[in-house]
């Protein structure tokens, strides 16, 4: 399991860890991959409102969306997956998005700058 976002080196809970340090409280529970994901869920909403495009994804969906095997794909290289609009005038939306490699991401904005 990749953690990019967890606190390590400190025990969780420790003093000096920050207010949302108790695991117990976290909207997530004291699973640290589940905070992972939540974490770049987080993210990746706040990214699409700074952008101003219309984020319809709740928490439970991309939890749904990104399952332990496809979550331990994705990343920043080519081969690995992210997720994408498949219209990207939608909103951000199940109906609209679609987990794929980064290739394929941007094959599709190569297409859309075409036209």
């Amino acid at each position: 399991m990749k953690l990019k976002y967890s606190i390590i080196g400190r025990p969780l809970g420790s003093p000096g860890t920050g207010k949302c340090s108790n695991p117990d409280n976290w909207i997530t529970g004291p699973d640290i991959q589940r905070r992972e994901k939540y974490y770049a869920y987080s993210k990746h909403k706040s990214q699409a409102n700074y952008r101003n495009e219309l984020y319809l994804l709740t928490w439970e969906d991309w939890e749904h969306m990104w399952t332990d095997a496809l979550w331990e794909k994705r990343g920043r290289k080519i081969t690995d997956l992210c997720l994408t609009r498949l219209d990207f005038s939608g909103a951000w939306s199940t109906d609209n998005v679609v987990i794929c490699t980064r290739a394929h991401h941007f094959e599709i904005k190569k297409q859309l700058n075409a036209q």
